[in-house]
């Protein structure tokens, strides 16, 4: 891990841990498990000395968010986040492109009615993706930023969760080879409150 990357993660860690730490009537939290597609900036990406033409649509989309949740809206959290995207590499075969984010996330949610909480958020992390069907990233560990907006539907203690995000990814891979995963993504799913 590069030293700014290592810099990154303590920082990140010990602002997430001030947060939970100064984090005022927490009324309880939540765990929220979602699925859905994350759609690449740019689809177009150089591996293997070639631009390589990747797939609209993600795959094996999935991500589980835990929040602590304060009276007055405010959920604080962490996330993971995983998507694929197939290509086809030089040789034959298939190819893909794995990201795995982990973020602390922050959201502010909105009393619309008893009901409907429709929320925005930011978060930031960290993102490791690896390629597979002959490209070599090594470890391609980046900085990530998120930024997400959607509704939440409450009953009782479970809810449903749609939202819209995008993930921004400063990916910068070794000469010959560089995958930017930053995307947007549509995700739904189902949250269990406590």
């Amino acid at each position: 891990m590069k030293p700014i990357q290592r810099h990154l993660l303590s920082t990140s860690l010990i602002a997430g841990l001030l947060a939970f730490a100064t984090a005022p009537a927490l009324a309880g939290g939540a765990l929220i498990m979602k699925t859905g597609r994350a759609t690449l900036w740019d689809n177009s990406q150089f591996l293997d000395g070639a631009r390589r033409t990747f797939d609209d649509s993600s795959w094996r989309t999935f991500a589980l968010a835990w929040e602590h949740r304060a009276r007055h809206g405010m959920g604080l959290g962490m996330e993971y986040i995983t998507y694929r995207h197939s290509y086809t590499p030089a040789s034959s075969g298939d190819g893909q492109a794995k990201t795995q984010i982990i973020l602390f996330s922050a959201r502010k949610y909105f009393d619309a009615s008893s009901i409907v909480h429709p929320f925005v958020g930011v978060g930031m992390g960290l993102g490791h993706t690896s390629v597979t069907g002959g490209a070599s990233l090594g470890p391609d560990v980046n900085f990530e930023v998120q930024a997400n907006t959607g509704i939440e539907l409450r009953f009782d203690n479970v809810g449903f969760y749609v939202e819209l995000k995008g993930l921004y990814n400063d990916s910068n891979g070794p000469s010959g080879n560089r995958y930017d995963p930053s995307a947007t993504g549509v995700f739904g799913g189902m949250s269990f409150i406590f």
